[in-house]
C-alpha cells in the first residue's frame, strides 16, 4: 500500500488539481496487475494513476481489439504527468 499522506500524492493531487481543475485526487485500489509491484525494493510508495478520463466503452477495449484513447485525452493526459513531474522536482 502506498501512503496517502505523502510527498508524491500531494504532487499527484496537485498536478490533478492543475490540470482537471477543482478535483479531488483520493486513493483507490488498482484491480489488476501493473509493473508496480517490482518497485517496492527501490521506493517507499508506487501510485498506480492514471490522468485519463476513461469512458465506459474505453474499458471494454482495455488490452484488447481496438484500444485507443481520444487525441484530446492523451494530451491532457501527457499535461498531467508532466506537471507531476515538474511538481515532484520542485518546478
Amino acid at each position: 500500500m502506498s501512503r496517502a499522506a505523502s510527498r508524491g500524492f500531494r504532487d499527484i493531487a496537485q498536478a490533478t488539481a492543475e490540470v482537471y481543475g477543482p478535483v479531488v485526487a483520493v486513493p483507490g485500489l488498482t484491480v489488476g496487475g501493473t509493473d508496480s509491484r517490482h518497485y517496492g525494493q527501490i521506493a517507499e510508495d508506487a501510485y498506480r494513476f492514471n490522468p485519463m478520463i476513461v469512458t465506459r466503452e474505453d474499458t471494454a477495449g482495455f488490452h484488447g481489439t481496438n484500444e485507443r484513447l481520444s487525441v484530446e485525452n492523451l494530451a491532457q493526459g501527457t499535461r498531467a504527468y508532466v506537471r507531476i513531474l515538474q511538481n515532484g522536482a520542485g518546478d
